[in-house]
């Protein structure tokens, strides 16, 4: 039925606005040189090649070992060399390094073939399979099988082999677009593989194949914040995990509660936290603030929350004057081998350092300069040295460090006034005397475990025990045991330097190693319930939804006799917070882990916990880099780990904008209709469909959302034209008859 044409004039900027970026991203990505090793399996064995050096009788090898590939016809498996020529791998066959989630294809992926609000959306990725084009081989056009009704595209990587042809040639509307990989990936200047992108129900081909070998690997992409009736509701899930409630809700209520009392630092003040953790700094503390980890956090977050602004300083005590402590900002450039008395003023004028609290003339007194009442203790310290931990659990990082001098959290509430409504602060920017503390009292050096004179009485006053008493810290570890598919627990190495070690001191560390360059496995923890774990458990609160890297480091082995003594994690970088460490399944006794933090000891024996599970399982431990923790001894058998390295990965991820809505005259209404510009699966209904929008038809979807209109999604059925039906009939689901007479099969959807 056509329009008036009144109407198609009205409605064209609104169709022409409808505009649909090509629906694929393409380009070049640069990566490790061992990430381009391949191990694979043969009727003879297996097998290793370097895509960066391989040579044409290794690819040849490498094509003869891989299966005839197949497609999908009529829901079936169809094997037609007239259609398809290629060879295939499965994932059970072969191990490569690239985690697609640990580079920046997916933010290409975001930012190019996703739209709006759908570039933040979690994405899960599935690796599929490898395929080589030889000479002669081809895919004529097809569009991806959908694996799920969450998927929503596929991934292609393209090796830097040797080779003509093989263009990727995508067609999408009435469109068509080309990609030569090999073309592409030849003008680079560092070893790169080529990638695609597209949406699942975009069609493409692979041209012919003139000359070399052209290998890929295929990856399936999902929302992953849709579970689609097909897929299980647990997969890859933790058996055995701990699960603590966050205090964050604890605190937060507290610290309200006592701000709002009219008694509480009735003419304000300032609050000490020292912190619970160690972090990694350089020069100054500028960054630590987004690294604040556990109880930390919560606190930091809690006075921001409150519009409060909380500060973070180094605290320094004299060696000579016990008493006398100053805070700063920054670490200055002073002589450490210098007396101690002319620290401190050096401290104050370099440093922008003020007193907390100094000796009085009588040196039985002590005079609170700027008084502080501390909430939580202060770490001991007694000099500005760099020093650093004397054991480290990774090899050595130059210029990172984890600070001897922790730094002390000090939050300024400065005339604090109530009302019935509202909570006011002043905006004081520096520290001033608000009250005097009287009397006065001998002053001894503060030992572990005891509080110095600024810090508590005997007991915690009244009015900050509560306070006190919310910061209570997770452990900083959290461990258990997780089921894995069976070819998770296949290792690939090679024998070059598998044991050599950075630090040979036998009688700190006894422990075999292997860099990854010489190992593959088929675990990524980012395609696991591992890191739901992480966030759950190990993170508080803000912290959960923060974006998380993932590095693989290294593997380790520990056989009969070996151990590693206390020791803390070498920091890699200042975004370093924490460390995952997975324990194979192999038969030893002892090599129980044993962590500390704060005075506080667990003792995690990940042999026994796996031993206890009725499916192939690995233990798996994480836990903060301050941590510290050691391997007790191994005593039968051989202890095989995987280290991973965790990362704080806060990257913006752009959003959509819209403009504040334009005034729109009133009129009676009516219904636009948008014909979708993708194809979607479908069961049996269509109302999980609006989940699974992608393109122009998800930013129609939402803008209509937001001008605070209902869209629907409906199928529309339209008669032969044979039969004289020009009607078209909109159909809420799919009706539950098949095909049939158009006729009457018109009569059945309208009743």
């Amino acid at each position: 039925m056509s329009q008036p044409a009144i109407l198609d004039d009205a409605l064209k900027p609104l169709t022409d606005a409808v505009i649909n970026r090509p629906p694929y991203v393409s380009g070049t990505l640069s990566l490790p040189l061992d990430w381009f090793n391949l191990f694979y399996k043969t009727t003879n064995g297996a097998r290793y090649l370097n895509f960066t050096t391989a040579t044409e009788a290794e690819l040849s090898e490498l094509a003869g070992a891989c299966q005839v590939a197949t497609f999908g016809k009529n829901r079936e498996d169809v094997l037609d060399e007239s259609y398809r020529k290629a060879g295939k791998m499965d994932v059970e066959y072969f191990a490569n390094m690239i985690v697609p989630e640990r580079t920046a294809v997916m933010q290409a992926i975001r930012d190019e073939l996703l739209h709006g609000e759908d570039s933040p959306r979690p994405i899960r990725v599935e690796l599929y399979k490898l395929n080589v084009y030889s000479e002669g081989s081809f895919f004529k056009a097809h569009v991806d099988t959908p694996r799920s009704e969450a998927m929503f595209g596929s991934l292609v990587l393209v090796f830097p082999t040797q080779h003509e042809g093989g263009t990727l040639i995508i067609r999408h509307q009435g469109h068509q677009w080309m990609f030569d990989s090999a073309d592409a990936v030849r003008k680079q200047s560092t070893p790169s593989v080529g990638f695609v992108a597209l949406h699942s129900d975009v069609e493409h081909e692979v041209s012919l194949v003139h000359r070399g070998h052209r290998v890929t690997l295929t990856y399936n992409l999902y929302f992953d914040d849709v579970q689609a009736e097909d897929e299980e509701t647990e997969k890859n899930g933790a058996d055995s995990v701990s699960i603590l409630p966050s205090h964050e809700p604890v605190f937060n209520q507290t610290l309200g509660e006592r701000l709002r009392d009219p008694l509480f630092l009735p003419d304000g003040g300032l609050l000490g936290f020292g912190l619970q953790h160690k972090y990694p700094i350089k020069d100054s503390l500028e960054n630590v603030p987004k690294l604040l980890k556990g109880s930390d956090a919560v606190v930091w977050r809690a006075f921001k929350g409150l519009s409060l602004k909380p500060t973070l300083y180094f605290c320094y005590q004299s060696e000579v004057d016990d008493c006398e402590r100053v805070l700063f900002l920054q670490l200055p450039r002073l002589d450490l081998n210098g007396e101690d008395e002319f620290i401190i003023p050096r401290l104050r004028e370099e440093a922008k350092g003020f007193l907390i609290i100094e000796r009085g003339p009588d040196r039985d007194e002590v005079d609170p300069v700027v008084p502080v009442r501390w909430v939580t203790d202060v770490t001991p310290f007694t000099s500005l040295t760099e020093k650093h931990s004397e054991y480290y659990g990774n090899e050595h990082a130059s210029s990172i460090f984890y600070a001897e001098i922790s730094p002390t959290t000090i939050l300024f509430l400065t005339r604090v006034v109530h009302s019935d409504d509202a909570l006011m602060v002043g905006g004081n920017q520096k520290p001033h005397c608000l009250f005097k503390f009287s009397g006065s009292r001998q002053c001894a050096r503060a030992q572990v475990g005891e509080q110095s004179y600024d810090s508590f009485d005997d007991t915690c006053p009244a009015d900050l025990k509560p306070l006190r008493d919310a910061i209570v810290d997770k452990p900083p570890y959290v461990s258990g045991t997780m089921t894995l598919p069976s070819d998770c627990f296949e290792l690939w190495y090679s024998a070059d330097d598998a044991t050599r070690t950075d630090v040979l001191d036998e009688s700190y560390r006894k422990a075999g190693k292997m860099d990854t360059e010489h190992f593959r496995t088929s675990i990524v923890p980012e395609r696991t319930k591992l890191v739901n774990v992480i966030r759950d458990e190990l993170l508080e609160g803000e912290d959960s939804a923060r974006p998380i890297r993932i590095e693989l480091y290294k593997l380790n082995v520990y056989e009969k006799g070996s151990f590693f003594k206390a020791h803390v994690d070498t920091p890699r970088s200042k975004s370093m917070f924490g460390s995952l460490v997975l324990v194979f399944p192999t038969n030893h006794n002892g090599g129980a882990l044993i962590l500390r933090h704060r005075g506080e000891q667990w003792t995690f024996d990940s042999a026994e916990a796996v031993a206890e599970q009725s499916e192939p399982s690995i233990g798996f431990v994480t836990f903060f880099s301050d941590v510290e923790h050691e391997v007790s001894m191994v005593n039968s058998g051989h202890r095989v780990t995987l280290t991973y390295n965790l990362y704080w990965d806060d990257i913006a991820e752009p959003g959509a904008t819209v403009k504040a809505p334009t005034a729109v005259p009133a009129n009676y209404g009516g219904r636009f209709g948008f014909g979708l510009r993708h194809v979607y699966p479908i069961k049996d209904s269509i109302n999980h469909v609006h989940k699974l929008l992608k393109g122009s038809d998800a930013v129609v979807w939402r803008i209509c959302q937001r001008f605070g209109m209902r869209p629907k999604i409906f199928l529309v059925y339209e008669g032969n034209a044979d039969y004289g039906v020009e009607e078209r009939v909109i159909l809420s689901d799919l009706p539950s008859f098949g095909d049939g007479d158009d006729g009457m099969e018109y009569e059945n959807l309208i009743d």
